[in-house]
């Protein structure tokens, strides 16, 4: 039961892919197409990590452990690079799209060195987690800024123009999906190995819990591809 329910969520990744795959065939804008790169990756990545722990850690002949953190820190910097990028060319202010860009380089510049010198490959990599959660955050909170002032300020979202809902603007439903994962990873990522080496039990329904988030987000990235065209910026 705990296997199933630890890969669920690549239900909802492979949907979410699949559907995303729209933005190339219709010519959704460039941000789009930098997020459908970034959940084909999260796919490929995570498909990889279910055949390395079933089969590909003893096979031919070597014995590796099973442990997967190593593929999913050595991608780490590549993900949030890609958020990066989709929250640089969607974001209109300059202001924002600076600190943004600035903002993402550093976060990718630590990523590698905190896995270089400090947590290494093969633990989670807390420091930088934590430190992503928090970019991600503020990269959620510069669009719903953006969002707030749109019908008055922003020239290129136009979500409020015309007949046009901000419920069916694809880049709410990503936000929202980027904002509430992230939000709840860090009390996750706090309390996680204080549960793991004293409360085991508690430990494996938080991470039910933990889980969910997961897939609360993939359901809501679906939901934004599912969205009318968007307006070019």
């Amino acid at each position: 039961m705990l296997k199933v329910i630890q890969h669920i969520f690549i239900i909802p990744l492979l949907i979410s892919a699949i559907l995303s795959l729209k933005v190339f065939r219709l010519r959704w804008p460039f941000q789009y197409k930098i997020f459908s790169v970034l959940l084909l990756f999260l796919l490929i990545l995570e498909c990889f990590n279910i055949i390395w722990k079933y089969y590909l850690h003893n096979a031919f002949g070597w014995h590796y452990s099973q442990a997967t953190i190593w593929s999913y820190n050595i991608s780490f910097a590549f993900q949030y690079l890609l958020y990066t990028l989709f929250y640089y060319h969607s974001l209109s202010h300059l202001k924002f799209r600076r600190a943004v860009l600035v903002t993402g380089i550093l976060l990718c510049i630590f990523i590698i060195l905190n896995q270089l010198f400090w947590q290494g490959l093969h633990q989670v990599n807390t420091y930088a987690h934590i430190l992503a959660d928090c970019c991600m955050i503020f990269f959620c909170f510069a669009f719903f800024e953006e969002l707030k002032n749109s019908e008055i300020k922003n020239e290129k979202l136009k979500l409020l123009s015309g007949n046009m809902s901000i419920m069916k603007n694809p880049l709410v439903w990503i936000s929202l999906g980027v904002f509430i994962y992230h939000l709840l990873n860090i009390p996750y990522l706090f309390g996680m190995n204080y549960m793991v080496k004293n409360k085991i039990p508690f430990a494996v329904n938080f991470h039910y819990i933990y889980m969910s988030f997961v897939c609360l987000m993939y359901i809501c990235f679906i939901k934004s591809f599912l969205c009318p065209h968007p307006q070019q910026k």
